[in-house]
């Protein structure tokens, strides 16, 4: 009986030995299962709240990329008459206009009857007045504006940074300076003996040092003036020697600076480092455009009256070859380049030269508008022409009869594939450095215009 009893009580305790044990590894599997859930719902949190960063992102770049601009009122106004204004297919109004124009650059088209569409562009960054004109012949360029300045500009040159065109200014005390992005006159500076007036032509080099400056010449007085690039502080001022300075050159390699002297048919060479004249080198009548070689073997002088082309050693001084055209009014002189060609202005012939630079020849002429004065070389290919147009029966200082003339000529085809009016006596030029901009001086209208090349 005993017995008995004790394999019961040991039954018994096994029986609740085994449950206890399975529900241990229940409650554990429970656990492990919860466990597994949480993690997976601690994983999609994260995952949901990156799709929403994500989705939030995007939102934001939208809501970016669809924010209006800016918009600007812009006054335009044209030098003469009255033209359509379009900007596309859409009919803006008539000239006077003030519009509303988003921030940015906008392109917009100028019509008239008997007149080809101009086509033009606004850089809208602020409120404004812009001063156009609508050319009667097609023009190639987008126009940028026309802008007033001080009284007869002789040149126009852009600054190496191309952020400013300075003005040399003949009837007037100075030379100022024009803001290419202002679109205004901004400084104007007045170097000694100024009540003179009378400057005549500039210069940008950069010396052995590396420092930027700018040269000036005053033709009444016999002086060139040099200030640094760009803060404008007055550096000097160099007597040349001669009578009525026009033209200047600089050759990095010399370290020397030409200045051509209309009276007294010579040019200064002057030492850059000491400003002294160390040459007064002969020519024939009225030098005018001076330019040396890139190696600084040769110095070219254009002989205004003399009908002459020089070509000097820099190494004796001595005239190597020249040539000569009969009655011809050498003027302004360009190189390519690799300096294998020069381009010369003629204005007595109304001639552009293209000169071969080792025979030392013309090699082409091209015929443009009456007394073409300055040219510009842009990327070897496209050579730009100011042409005054005739002088007044009484004195050429009058105002012209009829406005003048910008040729564009193809020197690759050697083809004019563009000419279109100036001003009154467009005089000065100048393509840009990075050759985005055409600049030209209206020497009887006081105001200079810019045109897009690219």
């Amino acid at each position: 009986m005993k017995k008995k009893y004790f394999y019961f009580v040991l039954l018994f305790l096994s029986l609740i030995v085994s449950c206890k044990t399975t529900s241990n590894v229940k409650e554990r599997a429970v656990n492990e299962t919860k466990e597994r859930f949480i993690e997976k719902e601690t994983d999609d949190d994260k995952a949901r709240e990156a799709d929403n960063n994500a989705a939030s992102a995007d939102l934001t770049a939208e809501k970016d990329r669809i924010e209006v601009k800016e918009s600007f009122t812009i006054e335009i106004e044209l030098i003469e008459g009255v033209s359509d204004v379009y900007v596309g297919d859409d009919k803006k109004g008539t000239t006077p206009l003030t519009l509303s124009i988003e921030e940015g650059e906008r392109d917009i088209i100028l019509k008239r009857s008997g007149y080809a569409d101009q086509f033009c562009r606004i850089t809208a960054d602020r409120n404004k007045k812009i001063t156009l004109k609508h050319n009667r012949e097609p023009v190639l360029f987008k126009e940028a504006g026309v802008f007033e300045c001080g009284d007869q500009p002789k040149q126009v040159i852009f600054s190496p940074d191309d952020k400013f065109i300075f003005l040399p200014l003949l009837d007037d005390h100075g030379f100022q300076v024009f803001d290419v992005k202002e679109e205004k006159i901004t400084k104007f500076i007045k170097p000694n003996r100024y009540s003179d007036m009378g400057f005549a032509e500039g210069l940008f080099l950069v010396n052995k040092s590396g420092e930027q400056t700018f040269f000036v010449s005053q033709m009444t007085t016999g002086y060139v003036y040099e200030y640094s690039y760009p803060d404008l502080t007055f550096i000097r001022e160099i007597a040349t020697g001669g009578i009525w300075p026009k033209f200047m050159a600089y050759s990095p390699k010399l370290n020397l600076l030409a200045v051509t002297n209309w009276s007294t048919n010579n040019v200064s060479i002057i030492d850059y480092e000491t400003g002294n004249v160390v040459k007064l080198l002969g020519t024939k009548a009225a030098p005018r455009g001076v330019t040396f070689t890139n190696d600084g073997e040769f110095l070219i002088v254009l002989c205004f009256d003399g009908g002459v082309i020089h070509k000097f050693s820099t190494k004796n001084w001595k005239e190597e070859k020249s040539i000569f055209k009969k009655n011809a009014a050498m003027r302004h002189i360009v190189l390519n380049s690799d300096n294998t060609k020069a381009f010369v202005s003629n204005m007595y012939h109304f001639e552009v030269y293209e000169i071969d630079l080792v025979e030392f020849k013309i090699t082409h002429t091209y015929k443009v508008f009456s007394n073409p004065n300055t040219i510009d070389l842009k990327d070897d290919k496209l050579l730009f022409v100011s042409s005054r147009g005739p002088n007044d029966p009484e004195s050429y200082l009058k105002r012209s009869p009829v406005n003048g003339r910008i040729t564009v000529i193809d020197v690759e085809k050697r083809e004019i594939i563009n000419v279109f009016e100036g001003g009154n006596q467009p005089t000065g030029l100048d393509v840009s450095y990075d050759g985005k901009y055409l600049c030209f001086s209206n020497f009887r209208d006081k105001n200079i215009e810019i045109y897009y090349l690219e």
